[in-house]
């Protein structure tokens, strides 16, 4: 019993492993099929997807294409930005020479201004005591 149990073992047990065989090979079809239409879907979608790429890659050009027409135009600013910055050292410099020129005459307005106050106080000075000795020479008089 024991010798026979074990050959039926042995076919029940090659029956199983021929049956799980057979069930690994339609598993490994199916999983190929479905790996195949997952990749054929993937594919269209990438290709649906390029023409959107290439819309993309034209967009993109022309913005470089406008950015280098801004450069372009920046690089043409900078001589004139260049020549307004000499202009505007040359004003400075010239402002400069005309505001020491003006401290220079305001300087000697000032001194020949305090020479004319002295005279002008000289000249009250003289006509105070030319007043005061007439108005003694009057006093003295009436009496």
């Amino acid at each position: 019993m024991v010798g026979s149990n074990s050959r039926a073992m042995d076919v029940e047990t090659s029956e199983a492993i021929e049956r799980l065989g057979q069930r690994i090979d339609a598993l490994e079809a199916s999983l190929r099929s479905e790996f195949r239409a997952g990749l054929g879907k993937l594919g269209s979608r990438f290709d649906a997807m390029e023409p959107r790429f290439g819309g993309l890659e034209s967009r993109f050009d022309a913005m470089e294409s406008r950015f280098d027409g801004l450069e372009s135009r920046f690089d043409a600013m900078e001589p004139r930005f260049d020549s307004l910055e000499s202009r505007f050292d040359s004003l400075e410099s010239r402002f400069d020479t005309v505001d020491s020129g003006l401290e220079a005459r305001f300087a000697e307005s000032r001194r020949h201004t305090d020479v004319l106050f002295e005279s002008l106080r000289d000249d009250i000075r003289m006509l105070a005591e030319a007043f005061a000795t007439m108005s003694a020479k009057r006093e003295s008089d009436r009496r």
